[in-house]
């Protein structure tokens, strides 16, 4: 245990140096070649092939949520909410619309900077909280994808009666081990000192790169990249940390479906795995075709394979 620690902690030294070392060669002048689809933010009021982007304001903390909307067959349908991770936002749910002849559908958009953001996972439970509570949303079927099911997953775990049923899409248990938390608490370390217009360009290198084509399964999906506010990466880098991953599986008593697909090539099928063993009760179901944006490019095969797990369970 002692030696696996300790060569932890040297290879991710080595990393940092050569991060460091990366990033002297970052241009000052060129942030503006980095953002990447910035045109690309969702416009309040605008219709995206039948989702509706809004926005409310919480009367408690002042806070704006803003989200896409799928209306139900009725307003007393049951509401499934649905969460992003850290590249994406709510657009990548726009083709799992099918669920909408049985449920109300909210694909939200978590802020790229805000207040309520203190470099913790609990931040974000608490923002789906006021965004519920203004709402008058009481029970809901919830979906995360990637980081947002590390999300999705400490909500479950704290709201036992609130989530009906977990579907956790190209994700898998943060801080799982305990080299996991060496591991991002030196990235954070490495990172977050960064000066803004570095960690601009690096965003720029590695997106650019991580969706370029040449057999690429996720280079249908760049349209949903641009590189946001980096108060939302600094936010989720310094999150990861506190994250407590284990302890938040096991406590989820609700139905859980767990989704991977084969072509991920940022989830390994090993972790994805690891899930069944913190929460025993999960089902888990591989999409052989699937990437890491399947939510979005195979939105409708997703669909129904959430349907069909949520009609066994209801």
């Amino acid at each position: 245990m002692l030696f696996s620690k300790i060569m932890t902690e040297i290879t991710m030294n080595a990393i940092g140096m050569f991060v460091d070392l990366t990033l002297h060669l970052a241009p000052k002048k060129q942030i503006k070649k980095f953002e990447i689809n910035s045109d690309q933010i969702p416009s309040v009021g605008v219709s995206y092939e039948g989702w509706e982007y809004r926005e409310v304001e919480s009367q408690d903390c002042g806070f704006t949520h803003r989200y896409f909307y799928y209306p139900g067959p009725s307003r007393d349908a049951p509401t499934f909410i649905f969460l992003h991770g850290l590249i994406f936002d709510g657009r990548n749910f726009i083709n799992t619309k099918t669920l909408g002849d049985k449920w109300q559908l909210i694909a939200y958009d978590f802020p790229e900077s805000t207040n309520a953001y203190r470099g913790d996972m609990n931040d974000f439970r608490f923002l789906l909280d006021d965004f519920l509570d203004t709402l008058k949303i009481d029970t809901i079927f919830l979906c995360g994808v990637s980081f947002g099911g590390g999300i999705a997953a400490r909500y479950a775990a704290s709201h036992a009666r609130r989530v009906k049923a977990l579907i956790l899409v190209s994700t898998f248990i943060m801080n799982a081990l305990p080299s996991d938390r060496i591991k991002s608490r030196q990235l954070a370390r490495i990172l977050l000192k960064q000066p803004d217009y570095k960690l601009y360009w690096l965003l720029g290198k590695i997106l650019s790169r991580s969706f370029r084509k040449r057999n690429n399964p996720l280079a249908d999906a760049r349209e949903l990249v641009r590189i946001k506010n980096l108060d939302w990466y600094r936010q989720v880098i310094k999150a990861i940390t506190t994250c407590e991953g284990p302890e938040d599986a096991v406590q989820i008593k609700c139905p859980v479906l767990n989704l991977y697909g084969l072509k991920d090539r940022t989830v390994s099928l090993k972790s994805a795995r690891s899930i069944q063993r913190f929460i025993p009760q999960s089902k888990f179901e591989i999409i052989n075709n699937g990437s890491h944006a399947m939510m979005y490019l195979q939105g409708e095969l997703l669909s129904e394979k959430i349907r069909s797990f949520c009609d066994k369970v209801i």
